[in-house]
């Protein structure tokens, strides 16, 4: 279907229709209300600058106005023509301008506080890596804004009609904005991430030619990845069907991907290792992970099973690895809305876990946590609160007060609450959640505004 407009601020037609004059006044208050919206957004841009998913879309359509109000008052004609969903869309003058700015513009996701942790291979790292590979936390900083700004150029540049391809960039965003928000484990996770890939630098280094693998090595303690990343190419091109090596060097490869926040190279790196090695549990758990960012819950699932199937061959029903699989098919099958599927695996990866680690432990609490977030999609609060109230009442005894972990459990604890109408106790839990992400997180971090406009609309609801 397709629509012709003209936009109220700017009666200029198409040249062959004619044109039509429009009064002065018109034109300079278009213009005065252009200048003055624009103004107040650069105003609120200083304010706010992690705004939430609502007040971006408010931001959005005030400066795709205030940009079309003051182009109105100069000559010539602009005209645009595209298709947005299942609309093909044309216009001209301001109108054209206010499509340009609207839809060109990057959008952002909603940002909601974690219900399903733990969904990686590599999940709750908490070493420490003594050795910084060449490269500080400000070269870190650098990177990571750098790869900020390549993510928004890309989504300035792709077409509006490839959603796909938006929804990953606008998750690379969002990944790349959480890890500017807490630089400090950000870079433990690079660096963790470098010494990972170091140690297969040095398992594969007698397979090559000693020169190159010493070279390279050399390279990546200077701080130069790529020089890992030819070499691992290289093992992959050279390597036979069935390679063990080559399974690896494309797994490294897919890490540092990863950790570069570059999914799709990411994935074709994992897709690789898998081919090479269809039973390892790891690169399977990696490909099933990465799918999971990606938003292909369907395709997760068949990679999570295998990489379950592996590990109960290998360590039996109650093993850390295996209780780890079931609660990675459990986000899967709850992202997919299917919850009576996922508190099944949730509940087997609880008894496991309580088996292994006992009543007061980090991981139980997770399993807890994540039955709690598939009870409360189930509409059954009461449950969602019993594993909410257990979970928190272990990271309290783990990690103390003032720890993210409290603050989520909080925050969920409030949402169920909320979800009850007892909004008083939800108004409490979130203020207890805000206290302690404004004074771990600080104030403009993305979780500290998640759970105050939670607490924002909860006291909205308490008043009506």
């Amino acid at each position: 279907m397709e629509s012709s407009q003209k936009s109220p601020d700017h009666a200029t037609q198409d040249p062959e229709v004619g044109s039509t004059q429009v009064p002065n006044w018109q034109i300079v208050t278009a213009f005065f209300f252009g200048a003055m919206f624009l103004t107040a957004i650069l105003v609120l841009v200083v304010l706010i600058p992690n705004p939430t998913p609502a007040q971006f879309l408010v931001f959005r359509i005030v400066i795709s106005l205030a940009a079309a109000g003051i182009v109105g008052v100069f000559s010539g004609y602009l005209h645009v023509q595209g298709q947005i969903a299942k609309w093909a869309i044309r216009g001209g003058g301001a109108f054209a301008v206010f499509l340009v700015v609207y839809f060109f513009s990057p959008t952002l996701v909603e940002s909601t506080a974690v219900r399903q942790e733990c969904t990686g291979d590599n999940c709750e790292q908490n070493v420490t890596v003594n050795n910084n590979y060449g490269i500080t936390p400000e070269d870190h900083e650098k990177a990571l804004k750098k790869r900020e700004q390549e993510v928004i150029d890309r989504l300035l540049n792709t077409d509006p009609s490839d959603r796909l391809m938006r929804e990953v960039l606008e998750k690379e965003y969002n990944a790349v904005t959480a890890q500017l928000n807490n630089l400090e484990a950000s870079y433990q996770a690079e660096l963790n991430s470098r010494a990972q890939a170091e140690k297969a630098l040095q398992e594969i280094k007698d397979k090559l030619p000693q020169s190159q693998a010493d070279a390279a090595l050399k390279k990546f303690n200077e701080g130069d990845k790529g020089a890992a990343k030819e070499l691992f190419d290289k093992v992959i091109e050279q390597a036979e069907k069935t390679s063990v090596l080559a399974g690896k060097a494309a797994y490294e490869n897919g890490q540092m991907a990863e950790q570069e926040i570059r999914y799709l190279e990411a994935k074709d790196y994992y897709q690789k290792a898998v081919q090479f090695q269809p039973d390892n549990s790891t690169f399977n758990n990696a490909l099933g992970s990465i799918l999971y960012d990606l938003g292909q819950y369907d395709k997760v699932i068949e990679y999570f099973q295998l990489a379950l199937a592996s590990d109960l061959k290998s360590f039996g029903e109650d093993h850390p690895d295996v209780a780890r699989d079931r609660n990675n098919l459990g986000g899967a099958y709850d992202s997919l809305g299917e919850y009576t599927k996922a508190i099944e695996y949730f509940q087997l990866s609880l008894a496991s876990d309580l088996k292994t680690f006992g009543e007061d432990h980090p991981q139980v609490a997770i399993y807890r946590n994540n039955l709690g977030g598939a009870y409360n999609s189930l509409g059954e609060y009461a449950k969602a609160i019993e594993y909410y109230q257990l979970a928190l009442a272990s990271d309290l005894k783990t990690f103390g007060e003032d720890h993210p972990k409290v603050a989520i459990r909080r925050n969920n604890l409030g949402l169920a609450y909320d979800s009850l109408g007892e909004y008083a106790k939800a108004i409490e839990y979130y203020q207890l959640s805000l206290g302690v992400f404004v004074r771990v997180l600080g104030y403009e971090h993305p979780s500290t505004q998640t759970v105050k406009e939670n607490l924002r609309l909860a006291k909205l609801s308490a008043e009506k």
